[in-house]
This record gives C-alpha cells, structure tokens and sequence, in this order.
C-alpha cells in the first residue's frame, strides 16, 4: 500500500481513529479535537485542463488537420487549379447544385449533433443517478454509525471507480496506480472485490461488484437500531416498555410488550424495499453507460459526411466568379475549419467518455462525489459536537447558532 500514491488519502477506519484518541467513537471526541482533524486534501485525478487553454483549442486544430490531411490537400489542389486556369472569372459548377448540396450538409451535420447532444445528456443523468443511488444507499443504511458510514463508503469508492474504468477502458486518463486499492477496504469486503473486481487484461467487467453491494447492506443493516430510531419518540414517552422484536412460533408478538407504532418487521421491509430499488438502479445506470463504449454510428455514415464535406468545399472555387484569388484562398480555408471543425467537434461528443476535449470524465466525477461524502460525514460529526456542547450551556438550537456554527467550521476546515 505504501507503492500507491493513493494510499496518502486513505481513510482511517472509525474503530482505528477511535482507538487512537481512546475513545468509543469518533462522536465521542470534543467539538475542538473534530475541527482541528481538517478535512483531508486527497490526491485526486485531476481532468485535463489543457483543452480549456488556448493551447488546447490549438491542439484540437492540428488533430483536425491531421486527420483530414488528404481532404485539405485536395481542396488546396482544387483552389490552386482554380485559380492558375482563370475559373475564378466564371462560373463553371451551376449555382443552384452548390446550395442543394449546402443544405443536405446542413441537414445531416444537425441532425448528428442533435444526437450527439442528446447522448451526452443521457451520460450526465446516468452518472447523476449512480450517485444519487450512492448517497440514499449511504444515508439510509449507515445511519448514525461512523464505522457503517465508512464501511459503505470506501466500498461505493471502490466499486464505482472500478465501474468508470471498465466503461471508460484505455481512454479513463487515469493510471491504474491511482484508483483506490483493495486494502483500503473493510477486511470482510477484500474476499468479494477481489473475485468481483472488473480484470482488464481478461475482459471482466466490474458489474457483478455492484450486484454485491445489497448484500453488504443487508450485512451492515441493524433492524433492531433503525427501529429504536424509527419509534425515538414513543420511547422518551415509554420508558418502562420494549419494542416487541421477537415473535412466537404463531407469528403473533408477545402479548406483556407494548407495541411500537412501528414494529421491527416493517423496518426490514422498508430497508428492502429501499436497497433493492437503489442497488438496481446503479446496476440500471451502468448498463446504460456500458452503451458509450460502443461505436455510435457507422464507419460508412461518417466517410459519407467527410466525403460530402470535401466536395462541397473542393468545389466551392469553382462556383463563385469574379473574385479575388486572396479573398478566394481565405474564404475557402475559412470553410474547411469551420465544416471540418463542427464535424470533428460532433464526432468527439458522440463518444463523450474518450474525453478527447469534450469527454466527460467519469472517474474524476465519482471520485469527487466520494471525497464530498466524506466531507459531509465530518461535517456532520462537527455539527452533532458542536450542538450538543451548545445545548449542556444552555442555548437553544436556532438560526443563530447554526450560523455561528458554520463560521466557526469553515474558517477552521478549510485554512
């Protein structure tokens, strides 16, 4: 672990920092020893900022020229022959022919990046429903405790980096050096991510590690403490009674406890409910963004539009009259980036995840998420400390004191 340069973030189990600071857990600590652990500054990979420089811009031209370097050869040689015999003085291509083949380009270039459009929206609310699933599955069965809390989410970490990777291939831009590694894990997970981790150089895929994840909620779930929670108030009123948690062999509760307004059996089916519709739907989404590593559209439609791109270019000299050869270099050139760059500019948002200047980087997107889960569960824990030192003083929970809370934190989190 000490080879990887990722490990200089890894998280401390709850237990371990726990045992450190000889306490039960981390929320047993005082409010100045929580803000004094400032939110940790993890090396994550960072996206390539290079496309948003001029540098970028001038890179993404050159690629463009490279790839098309015999269609702008040929146009140079349709100019040259144009201007060397005399046809810029005359109209040789009929008027009307040029703008027939104007508008089909038109037609077909919009139309493909209306659905290159279109398929960059639908990655977007793919990913935005992973994570979403992530956040409600880390909310909901984590609970209160810090070590669950951490337990999910070094493996929702773990599980949905290895899931951009497979989607993104050799195109993620991130070395494989850098993404979370297995011993980072709670010792009860390494088994399953090691058989269920996506192998590249085998041509495995990470989906059956996410299929894992229902199982280790049901592994973390406490019925009987989400029950204590889910009736906290009828407790405070019911001291002297229990919740009835245990049942004869009729199916009937026993009849000298007082029953909950919600019993133990409809906290197991909520939690099922809840995790079964979450865990597919990140299993839903990654299908969908399996999609994105396949070819959208053919290798014959995409010659057809360089191919009607070159002509209508190549013998744009030859339908205007009465020009100036500068004018007439200038302009001609002036289309070739202009047709070439949209067309250049569609194809690369077609296959937003080969983040080729307009790619969507998943790994860095889950990656961020992960590390503002992490910061929001410190958050928390400063919020709980800082309330509860509050309230023994005397001062009631109100505006004003969540207000003086967040400066209190934020100059102290973030210096």
């Amino acid at each position: 672990m000490g080879q990887n340069p990722a490990s200089s973030y890894a998280p401390v189990s709850p237990s371990e920092e726990a045992a450190a600071s000889g306490c039960r857990a981390p929320f047993a600590r005082t409010f100045e020893q929580l803000v004094s652990d400032k939110v940790s500054q993890r090396r994550i990979p960072s996206d390539d900022a290079a496309y948003e420089t001029l540098w970028g811009i001038l890179s993404s031209v050159c690629r463009m020229v490279w790839v098309h370097a015999v269609h702008f050869i040929g146009i140079l040689t349709s100019l040259i022959l144009c201007c060397l015999s005399g046809a810029v003085k005359f109209e040789v291509i009929d008027l009307a022919w040029f703008r027939a083949m104007g508008l089909l380009l038109a037609v077909l270039m919009s139309l493909r990046a209306k659905n290159a459009l279109t398929r960059r929206s639908r990655l977007i609310s793919n990913v935005l429903g992973m994570m979403n699933s992530a956040r409600t599955i880390l909310d909901v069965c984590g609970g209160k405790c810090a070590e669950k809390r951490w337990r999910l989410r070094s493996f929702l970490r773990f599980a949905l980096l290895q899931a951009a990777a497979n989607i993104c291939g050799d195109h993620s831009g991130v070395a494989a050096s850098a993404m979370p590694s297995m011993q980072e894990l709670h010792p009860d997970d390494r088994l399953a991510a090691f058989c269920l981790r996506g192998k590249a150089s085998l041509k495995t895929y990470a989906r059956p590690l996410l299929l894992y994840l229902q199982q280790l909620c049901d592994d973390v779930f406490d019925a009987h403490e989400h029950t204590r929670q889910a009736n906290h108030t009828w407790l405070a009123s019911h001291s002297d009674s229990v919740i009835p948690i245990s049942f004869s062999r009729e199916g009937h509760e026993h009849e000298d406890c007082l029953q909950a307004p919600v019993d133990i059996v409809a906290v197991i089916r909520r939690h099922h409910t809840i995790m079964r519709r979450e865990c597919r739907s990140i299993v839903i989404h990654y299908d969908a963004l399996m999609m994105y590593s396949e070819r959208f559209l053919t290798a014959e439609f995409k010659l057809m539009l360089s191919s009607l791109i070159f002509l209508y270019i190549a013998l744009y000299p030859w339908c205007v009259q009465n020009e100036s050869k500068i004018v007439l270099y200038f302009t001609t050139f002036g289309l070739a980036v202009v047709f070439y760059g949209l067309n250049s500019m569609t194809e690369h948002l077609e296959d937003p995840t080969l983040r080729r200047g307009q790619g969507f980087n998943l790994i860095l997107s889950f990656w961020s998420m992960m590390e503002q889960l992490e910061k929001d569960d410190k958050v928390r824990a400063l919020a709980q400390k800082f309330c509860e030192e509050r309230t023994r003083r005397g001062e009631s929970i109100d505006d004003s004191l969540h207000r003086r809370f967040e400066m209190s934190a934020a100059s102290r989190i973030y210096d």
